[in-house]
């Protein structure tokens, strides 16, 4: 194997042990190479690799496929992000998904190959409360994959792996993850056998995320053991001056304090951070000096967090080191540039210091059961509302349950998906431009899978389709999934006072899909059993198809 395939195949190696067998991505440097690895190689190691046709479509597949017991991961660069940011804050929040899911973001601080050095770990920790994992050398790629996959499996929830060039361009052979070859089981069924629906709204997203401190509270020994220091740390004595090194610039910044035998703290993880660990260090310390790439995000919250705890120690930042950039790389010579003159008169001990290894998994044993028990609790307190007894939408959801043994069904935030939440009409809704490739992602999961007859279904409406569907088609089309999509069309937008956006007129929009490749049928519900015996020919063919369904 070649120097410059090492890294990439040894996150191939890890993704697989993890569980992980379906990836898909929208290229962008520095993920380009581990995704080119995995287009080329993925077979080899169990992945089904697939390119996306944007990023939004990458992780609302990766979603679906993690519903339908898949393992799955999207990636994208830090840009990207933004593309993905709707559905990363619904689908960031939730919990119980049936295998694991993360998202695998390349950072670029410089910029080197962007339109900006956009920094995403404000998004992550902000109402997604996300577990943001950041490995900073290609040696910690295995273990830190390995702890994300077991964590979201755990969870059944998503779980951010942050990374930049120095990481994911790195040619150095990896280090093999801790514990056991096989991937970790998860305690969660898949859908639509788990008999509810998935979704996000001003009803749940408040539970949501009552339900992600609890998970994070159970990680909290886990999170407390994710650093790595000087041997100086164990010491009692106090300090005049340690470093604090963001998870992303860890190991070459580690190496450049120790050089200059300066005590020193990494953090492993972007969110949460290691408090306790990080409190007990600022109790010896009268500076705490702090390096980061980008925005003084970590610089910010130990600020905060020594104040909160009412400690004297003073957080600086890069700026106060001697470093006026607001963004751009901190290499070697700058590193040392910095660091030399807080370079204490007697060095301290060069080592490093590893806590005790934590293993995740069992922080999260029983989680299982109590999310379901408060998922039942809050259901039962604020029931969905659905769709009243005449509602033609209704007969719609009971027939297309029915055009299968096994059906998943999507549905976009409009009012038609919002009212067949309830009573598991539908399996999931999530954000706008979600229910098409979601559906593909749990078509790539279920369908043909241990002979099942299983069927992927997609309802969106008249509205959402141009809003943000049409790209999902094409992604659709381009890599022949197996899916059918409804058109509920009321003929405006129900959920906003019944504004008419703009937007093709039926035909002409099936004439556009059509041209495009997609077979479609169109009917109106209402016209005898025509519309039922419409959905039941659509559903009996292969490949993406569409009714535009007239209600």
């Amino acid at each position: 194997m070649s120097r410059s395939h090492e890294t990439p195949a040894s996150f191939a190696a890890a993704l697989a042990t993890g569980g992980v067998e379906f990836v898909t991505a929208f290229p962008g440097s520095p993920t380009t190479t581990l995704a080119m690895y995995l287009d080329a190689h993925g077979p080899a190691h169990g992945i089904e690799f697939r390119w996306a046709i944007n990023e939004n479509v990458a992780l609302s597949q990766a979603f679906g496929a993690a519903m339908g017991g898949r393992g799955a991961a999207a990636m994208m660069k830090h840009v990207g992000v933004n593309v993905a940011s709707d559905a990363l804050h619904v689908m960031g929040v939730v919990h119980g998904l049936a295998a694991p899911l993360l998202l695998v973001e390349g950072a670029d601080a410089k910029p080197g190959s962007s339109q900006s050095a956009q920094d995403n770990r404000w998004l992550y920790a902000s109402s997604p409360q996300l577990l943001v994992l950041g490995p900073s050398a290609g040696t910690e790629l295995g273990p830190c994959i390995a702890d994300a996959c077991a964590i979201s499996a755990g969870a059944g929830m998503l779980v951010v792996v942050r990374g930049e060039a120095r990481c994911f361009g790195a040619r150095e052979a990896g280090e093999r993850a801790p514990g056991a070859a096989s991937p970790p089981a998860s305690p969660y069924a898949a859908w639509p056998r788990r008999g509810f629906a998935l979704a996000t709204s001003a009803r749940t997203y408040e539970f949501h995320l009552r339900q992600r401190a609890s998970v994070l509270a159970r990680l909290g020994p886990w999170v407390e053991a994710s650093w790595r220091g000087s041997a100086a740390l164990e010491l009692d004595g106090e300090l005049e001056t340690a470093v604090v090194i963001a998870a992303h610039l860890g190991a070459s910044a580690a190496a450049r304090a120790r050089a200059h035998g300066l005590p020193h703290l990494r953090v492993l993880t972007e969110h949460p951070l290691p408090e306790a660990s990080l409190l007990a260090l600022a109790r010896r310390c009268a500076t705490l000096a702090v390096l980061e790439e980008c925005t003084p995000t970590l610089e910010r919250e130990l600020a905060a967090l020594v104040h909160r705890a009412g400690l004297g120690a003073r957080v600086i930042g890069r700026r106060e080191l001697g470093d006026p950039r607001p963004i751009g790389r901190l290499d070697d010579a700058t590193l040392d540039r910095l660091l030399a003159p807080l370079a204490p008169d007697s060095p301290t001990e060069r080592s490093e210091h590893r806590p005790p290894r934590v293993d995740p998994g069992p922080l999260l044993d029983g989680l299982a059961a109590q999310l379901e028990a408060e998922r039942l609790a809050h259901d039962q307190a604020q029931p969905a509302s659905g769709f009243p007894d005449h509602d033609p939408r209704r007969q719609l959801f009971a027939a297309l349950r029915g055009l299968a043994a096994e059906v998943f069904i999507t549905v976009d935030p409009g009012v038609t998906g919002v009212l067949a939440l309830a009573d598991h009409q539908a399996d999931v809704k999530m954000h706008m431009g979600g229910a098409v490739p979601i559906a593909a992602g749990w078509s790539r999961a279920r369908v043909g899978a241990e002979g099942r007859r299983s069927l992927a279904v997609a309802v969106v409406g008249d509205t959402n389709l141009p809003h943000s569907e049409w790209l999902g088609i094409l992604d659709a089309l381009d890599h022949h999934d197996e899916l059918l999509i409804v058109v509920a069309d009321n003929g405006s937008s129900e959920m906003t006072q019944r504004i008419v956006t703009p937007r093709l007129a039926p035909k002409v929009a099936v004439a556009s899909l059509e041209a495009a490749g997609l077979r479609c049928w169109m009917t109106r519900v209402g016209d005898g059993d025509s519309w039922r015996e419409t959905l039941a020919e659509a559903a009996a063919v292969s490949g993406p198809r569409l009714v535009w369904l007239h209600l």
